[in-house]
């Protein structure tokens, strides 16, 4: 019992086991890595010949396809009219294509993008085109709930307590395009970083329930089989209620489990049978392991006289 306490005051507590300053340094380097890497693949992309022959006899809507099986969104202006865009991720206004190609960090209503631009000029009539690769970096929304969290798109796997900031601020660090130019911070919101998805209360969480029930086996082997046999059930009957109503309030768990995906209502949750599918499994292997047990060490003995049983058949004949 006091290991699985132990375990549990751990598991509530991780939060104080900070490592701020190696993992921002980890995540800026990592989305330096995925915008070089990024960018490296529109260049080659956007620098392929059957891509620049659809673009320059304006078959793009024709093969939408090529465009639209990306993560991000492509834009094409003709002299400064927008004429094509891949995706509805966002739509920004008419623009000048006299701009020159770079790559720079903006934000958006639906959140922050790299944009990636480029120009081909169609030999021979004077027509230009313009391309712009929109890349999402990380959403977030201005009205945010439940369902509509900030959160880093699929192209950038870190986690979602990280911030991002156009211009340099205090405990930022600085992300960079292949060139080592800077394009924009991250830094980290701490209130959200002691809340976030801990594998190590995670672990301690699944300890303290393993060291409760190897106490709770040991405790009812001490009971007398002969005597009170019923005790037995009716022990873990109550034991398995108040796991069921622990388990169905989320916000009894501690942050570094409640966090993880298998324990968000969002991917599962039922009134009146578990809060979420994490939770729904403990229910489950616990109540399996209450049956195993019952069937071992529970016999429930029926004592039927013969004089009562013969009677019983004489009356029915």
């Amino acid at each position: 019992m006091p290991l699985s306490i132990l375990c549990l005051f751990v598991s509530y507590n991780t939060g104080s086991f900070h490592r701020e300053t190696s993992e921002l340094k980890h995540a800026a380097a990592k989305l330096s890595e995925g915008v070089s890497n990024i960018q490296s693949k529109l260049q080659r992309k956007l620098s392929d010949s059957s891509i620049i022959r659809i673009i320059q006899s304006k078959s793009y809507w024709s093969n939408i396809s090529v465009f639209s099986s990306n993560d991000y969104e492509i834009l094409i202006y003709q002299n400064d009219s927008l004429v094509f865009w891949s995706q509805n991720l966002v739509i920004p206004g008419q623009r000048s294509t006299d701009s020159v190609e770079v790559t720079s960090f903006q934000k958006f209503r639906n959140g922050n993008f790299l944009v990636i631009e480029k120009n081909l000029r169609k030999s021979g009539l004077g027509e230009t085109f313009h391309i712009s690769a929109l890349v999402p970096v990380k959403y977030e929304y201005e009205t945010s709930n439940s369902y509509l969290k900030p959160h880093f798109s699929q192209l950038f796997d870190i986690g979602n307590y990280f911030l991002l900031s156009k211009v340099s601020q205090p405990g930022y660090l600085p992300v960079k395009d292949f060139e080592g130019k800077t394009l924009f911070f991250v830094g980290i919101d701490k209130a959200d970083y002691s809340d976030r998805a801990s594998g190590l209360a995670l672990i301690f969480f699944l300890a303290s329930l393993l060291f409760f029930v190897i106490f709770i086996h040991y405790a009812l082997n001490i009971l007398p089989d002969q005597r009170i046999a019923w005790l037995r059930p009716l022990i873990l009957g109550v034991l398995f209620f108040v796991l069921y109503l622990l388990l169905s309030d989320i916000n009894i768990l501690p942050k570094g489990v409640e966090n993880w995906r298998i324990f968000n209502p969002e991917l599962f949750a039922s009134q009146g049978i578990a809060s979420s599918l994490g939770g729904l499994m403990i229910q489950l292997l616990f109540l399996f392991w209450s049956c195993v047990y019952i069937t071992n060490k529970v016999q429930i003995r029926i004592n039927v006289s013969a004089h009562s049983l013969s009677n019983y058949l004489n009356r029915k004949s």
